[in-house]
């Protein structure tokens, strides 16, 4: 990667980080200081350094840190999917997963009061990996990435996504600015909507190999000037409050970002960019600081002290060796099979009889009626009761049923993405065909359908209030003819007669649902 005479000058001094951890003194009770996370009243982890507080889910499904305040001005930070968040892993062959917080995960806080997030692996996904969050001081947070692939993986990358809220300005440290020389070069807004940074022109390969072609959210990077080194800034301008992000160049082949204009303030770091081996744990590192008002120098000075620190290798210094041990543990453990995981009892392949008014209830707030879900979806808790809901994170139930007339109503609430119920589904070789349905939040609402691959007939259209809580969406097909309806009222309907029938089914798509009440009448004479 070619980097700037600056960082050339600083890595001449830096010895390489060693392949293997090193363990530190063992120690049983998790340190307990100013700059350790501790374990809340709910499970999770929390930190306040006094420049900036936040949590970190534990168990379970969960995202990056979020939500994180700097404390001096009570500024919020981060927003979506949090700060540091693994996001997609790629190879030029496939994408794996939509982003980690698919993916059950176990946390804890370590001897030296660092927080680690450690994911198995499973059918749909040949690696293990792990992430340790550790403050170095107030101000700044170290972050390693332990990634243990179990197969060979072609040019992997990691894109580690930070969210951030109204922080619109983003910088990256590049070869040649605006004066020809290196230095902060901001990501405007008329350059492209999302735009990337390379370490060199030498790993522009695998940027353009494919690999960002694969859905959910393809993207279409504007290539920009090359890095001097990672390094880069977001800033929200009110406040000047601003996080530095940086990386040492062997760990982090590219910076990206949104641009101005765009909500989410996205930043992002990819990582590794090289050929993976089973077996072989590979490692990756980044740090962030926070301060507000940050000049050009003084974000130089902050990167060049973390090169010495990497030269110290004082971020690697994490585990002890029962830690370590225990990591390990779960990096060679082989796959779950998928049909390991047992159906919950909450949940049946059956199909209830309809009552005197033709309803078949499949939720009813304990059981789950009439379908086969993925067993990873279940083993990732994609699938799963919620103090009396059904929760649907980014995946979709389907129905075993097979008809053309119906009413299906759900008792639904938005949580992230959309709220999807879809009639008429059927696959042929060109893929899926079918109609959706789909809430958007507060009163909007759409509908399509989805025939040879594209969507045709997008429709856009409102309700009578905001939907912000537990409300009732229904649709109904008969003939040639869908209606959509909010809490009992008509707000769209439309004729169309090219798909007669199929299965149907409700999703949370890109985000997550929760059900409190799910039925269906099926209206064929004979279903």
């Amino acid at each position: 990667m070619n980097i700037s005479k600056f960082s050339c000058v600083i890595l001449a001094i830096l010895i390489s980080i060693p392949s293997q951890l090193i363990a530190a003194n063992e120690s049983s009770t998790p340190n307990a200081g100013p700059l350790a996370f501790k374990t809340t009243s709910t499970g999770d982890l929390s930190f306040n350094t006094g420049v900036v507080k936040g949590t970190l889910a534990k168990d379970g499904l969960g995202e990056g840190l979020k939500s994180i305040t700097f404390v001096e001005g009570n500024v919020a930070i981060d927003e979506n999917h949090g700060l540091l968040c693994p996001y997609r892993f790629l190879t030029p062959q496939r994408r794996y997963g939509f982003g980690s917080w698919e993916w059950p995960r176990t946390g804890k806080v370590l001897s030296n009061g660092a927080a680690q997030l450690l994911w198995g692996s499973a059918p749909d996904r040949p690696f293990a990996f792990s992430i340790v969050y550790r403050w170095q001081s107030a101000d700044t947070l170290d972050c390693t990435v332990f990634f243990a692939p179990q197969t060979n993986l072609n040019q992997f990358e990691l894109f580690l996504g930070s969210y951030f809220d109204k922080f619109t300005i983003g910088k990256a440290y590049v070869q040649s600015a605006s004066d020809g020389l290196p230095g902060l070069q901001e990501a405007t807004s008329n350059k492209g909507e999302i735009q990337l940074f390379p370490g060199s022109q030498q790993v522009l390969p695998i940027i353009n190999d494919g690999r960002w072609k694969f859905p959910p959210f393809p993207m279409n990077f504007a290539i920009k000037a090359p890095l001097a080194s990672p390094l880069g800034m977001r800033t929200q301008p009110g406040s000047g409050v601003s996080v530095i992000f940086m990386s040492p160049p062997e760990d982090c082949f590219a910076l990206s970002m949104w641009t101005k204009g765009w909500s989410q303030c996205g930043y992002y770091l990819s990582l590794f960019g090289k050929d993976m081996k089973p077996r072989q744990t590979e490692v990756a590192h980044a740090r962030l600081v926070f301060g507000k008002n940050f000049t050009d120098s003084q974000t130089l000075e902050k990167y060049t002290a973390y090169l010495k620190d990497r030269q110290n290798n004082h971020d690697d210094a994490l585990l002890t060796s029962s830690e370590t041990a225990a990591m390990q543990q779960v990096f060679t453990a082989p796959p779950s099979e998928v049909n390991a995981v047992k159906p919950p009892a909450w949940l049946s392949s059956e199909m209830p009889k309809p009552d005197a008014n033709g309803w078949i209830q499949l939720f009813d707030g304990k059981h789950l009626f009439g379908c086969t879900p993925l067993s990873a979806d279940l083993e990732a808790r994609k699938i799963d009761l919620q103090d009396g809901a059904l929760r649907l994170d980014s995946t979709a139930l389907r129905f075993n049923v097979n008809c053309s007339d119906v009413d299906i109503r759900a008792r639904i609430k938005k949580v992230s993405g959309t709220s999807n119920i879809d009639i008429r589904w059927t696959k042929d070789a060109n893929g899926w065909n079918g109609y959706a349905n789909w809430f958007s939040g507060e009163d909007s609402f759409n509908a399509g359908k989805n025939q040879e691959k594209k969507w045709k007939g997008l429709i856009n259209t409102h309700g009578p209030k905001k939907y912000d809580g537990f409300f009732e969406m229904e649709v109904t097909a008969i003939g040639d003819t869908l209606t959509l309806r909010a809490d009992g009222q008509t707000i769209g309907s439309a004729q169309d007669n090219s798909i007669a029938s199929g299965s149907f089914g409700i999703l949370g798509a890109k985000g997550t649902t929760l059900v409190e009440r799910l039925e269906v009448r099926i209206l064929d004479k004979k279903p």
